[in-house]
């Protein structure tokens, strides 16, 4: 700002313009923190738009997970309903088993066909149920596995936010701080001037 003050017939400077001065400055002050304050506004709205981002990354989250329990069950349901089809044909396997075996006495080579029979129905049931059980512990690994990547990508996600709505804060509150200061020392520089007009004197 272009200071010039006019210089009074006894010396030291005109006391209007020097009120002048001091008036000019302390509207302009007063404009850079309304300037700051709308800055302010502005800040806490982002930093409430980023609250709602975390909270719908939680929402998601949430029905992610229960949408990943609700598939799980399913498909454990439905695991447990081919076991139970299969240990329904291990035993019907091995009633045809029993009931070959209950006929060896006629004829020799019909037991042993029976024999060869049921013993192959078991084993593939066996082989089946225990291919089962190993596809379905090897599925309940990798959603294991998923959920907690699932909750790593939150966990990072909420504190990124965390950091960057504090490192905002900790800046507007510096601004604040600092146009007050310089808002008080206008005001005792005006009120000094307006009480001691010697004071103005070079």
């Amino acid at each position: 700002m272009d200071n010039k003050f006019r210089s009074t017939a006894f010396g030291g400077f005109n006391r209007q313009d020097v009120m002048d001065y001091l008036e000019r400055s302390v509207k302009e002050h007063n404009q850079t923190l309304e300037q700051v304050n709308a800055q302010l506004t502005e800040a806490r709205s982002e930093a409430d738009q980023l609250r709602e981002q975390l909270a719908q990354v939680r929402e998601e989250v949430r029905q992610a997970k229960e949408e990943l329990e609700r598939t799980a069950a399913d498909q454990l349901n439905e695991l447990r309903t081919q076991n139970e089809q299969l240990r329904r044909q291990a035993d019907e396997a091995q009633a045809d088993a029993a009931a070959y075996a209950a006929i060896k006495e006629r004829t020799a080579s019909i037991e042993l066909e029976a024999h060869r029979r049921a013993q192959t129905i078991v084993d593939e049931a066996q082989a089946q149920a225990e291919q089962v059980r190993r596809e379905l512990g090897q599925w309940l690994e990798r959603v294991e596995r998923d959920y907690f990547d699932l909750r790593a990508q939150v966990g990072t996600t909420a504190t990124q936010a965390s950091s960057e709505l504090e490192r905002v804060r900790q800046g507007l509150d510096n601004i604040t701080l600092c146009m007050n200061n310089q808002h008080s020392a206008l005001e005792r520089l005006m009120q000094t001037a307006k009480n001691d007009p010697s004071a103005t004197k070079e």
